[in-house]
Formats: structure tokens, C-alpha cells, sequence
């Protein structure tokens, strides 16, 4: 589904760029009003497809999140996500560290 406004996004359950909601029979992506490019797009299709192929169930039990995502931005080129614009510093993964505890 693509939104054509924030508002719109919102009352389907996804942010300005994007969303795939999993589902048992099926999985839904609602691409906001940011989303509306090849990136994004390929990047929630790939989530759905994972889950299409393995199973609702498995994809749940067998697949962690840094796996489903990182398979994800293999197809996403948008500039925050590009391998050399993320900072592996110790100090960056300090600073992760600590904002997750």
C-alpha cells in the first residue's frame, strides 16, 4: 500500500518512510510518503519475501532481527546505510552501548 501523506501512514501503522507488518497468512508493507523509491521499497519487499519463503512461524523462531535486517540493506543504497557512512569507532560502539542500557 502507498500513502500519499504522514496521516495516511500513520492509520496503516507505518512512519513517514515505511512498514511491513507481519502477519500468519500474509505480509503487508505501506510505504509512506518518504518511502516512494527503489530503495525502500526493495528493502520492506525483501523483510516480506524472507518471511513468504520460510514461514511465519520459523521466521519468528529461526531468524534474528540483525539477520533479517542486514539481509535488507544489501538492497538499500540510501546514504546512511552505505558501509562507509557508518562510524565502527570504539568510541561510537561506546556511546551505542551505553544508550541501549
Amino acid at each position: 500500500m502507498i500513502t500519499a501523506d504522514i496521516h495516511s501512514a500513520a492509520d496503516w501503522g507505518a512512519n513517514e518512510t515505511a512498514s511491513m507488518h507481519r502477519m500468519p497468512w500474509r505480509s503487508c508493507i505501506v510505504i509512506g510518503p518518504k518511502g516512494q523509491n527503489t530503495d525502500v521499497i526493495s528493502h520492506e519487499w525483501l523483510h516480506a519475501e524472507i518471511q513468504h519463503r520460510i514461514g511465519f512461524i520459523r521466521f519468528l523462531t529461526e531468524i534474528p532481527v540483525w539477520f533479517d535486517e542486514g539481509v535488507a540493506l544489501t538492497l538499500d543504497y540510501r546514504k546512511p546505510f552505505l558501509p562507509e557512512n557508518i562510524d565502527l569507532t570504539d568510541e561510537a560502539l561506546g556511546r551505542r552501548r551505553h544508550a541501549s542500557e
